[in-house]
């Protein structure tokens, strides 16, 4: 963003400077949903305009998603010989709640602070985390519904093969794992927001990555379908909030610093 001031000092010279970024701040109204809907379609269409850097990240991930798709029974069965009765209680009641039920105080609280205490910062970042969200959750149950894959509790013995597609009748929905989207799409919205403080980032995606290994270590999901949940959370945050960094606006505000008085342009580029 760029402020350009336009002013007359006392001396009747007209001058022109650039002062420092400002930040767009967001508040939850019209222009809120419209961007929600308009992000929803940019994410749809978004393979269109990758470059080939975006390319070759997206070759990473299927890269991955397929190591750990042929891992994915050894891995299992790891987890599944170490269980405890302790660890299932902290998996099940402390963990994997940061996937789901735990957002919802965890983004509110931070909207709501930043309501209370005029903090526009927190406000935003809260609005950015909850429509990545949305959108995380709006895609993943798209890819569910479209893979059908037997979740390896469901199965008798559990088959990492056993995709249905999208005919077999909405009846399993292990890839991609909902959880790890949701908790990596809350990762990288504020990580991204709040990147001058590197400590958010650590702290946001340990918790994610605690929530995905949590979703094996439960037999909830196939590690591979841990590997794609995150990278779809992941890009998402990472859409939505650069996205609104970006967003071009323009305002017209009154200046004044004591010898000078104008108007200044502030545009964000």
């Amino acid at each position: 963003m760029v402020l350009l001031s336009l002013f007359i000092n006392k001396e009747g010279f007209s001058q022109s400077s650039l002062a420092a970024p400002q930040q767009h701040y967001l508040k939850l109204n019209k222009e809120y949903f419209r961007s929600c809907l308009t992000d929803a379609g940019k994410i749809a269409v978004a393979p269109l305009h990758w470059n080939g850097r975006q390319w070759a990240g997206f070759a990473g991930v299927a890269g991955a998603t397929g190591l750990a798709y042929w891992q994915d029974e050894t891995i299992r069965d790891y987890f599944q010989r170490n269980r405890t009765e302790a660890k299932d209680n902290i998996a099940k009641y402390g963990i994997a709640p940061l996937g789901t039920y735990y957002l919802v105080p965890i983004i509110g609280g931070m909207y709501l602070y930043g309501v209370a205490a005029k903090n526009a910062g927190a406000e935003t970042a809260g609005l950015l985390a909850g429509e990545a969200v949305i959108l995380t959750g709006a895609y993943t149950m798209l890819f569910k519904m479209i893979f059908q894959r037997q979740r390896p509790s469901e199965g008798n013995p559990p088959d990492p093969d056993n995709w249905e597609g999208p005919l077999g009748g909405f009846r399993h929905g292990s890839f991609p794992s909902g959880h790890t989207a949701l908790a990596f799409a809350t990762a990288a919205t504020i990580s991204t927001y709040y990147h001058d403080k590197k400590w958010v980032g650590i702290v946001s995606y340990t918790l994610a990555a605690l929530v995905g290994v949590s979703r094996v270590y439960s037999d909830d999901h196939w590690a591979s379908d841990v590997v794609a949940g995150a990278a779809l959370g992941y890009s998402i945050g990472r859409l939505v909030t650069h996205r609104q960094q970006t967003s071009q606006t323009v305002s017209i505000n009154p200046y004044s610093n004591g010898f000078a008085t104008g108007i200044s342009f502030t545009v964000n580029l």
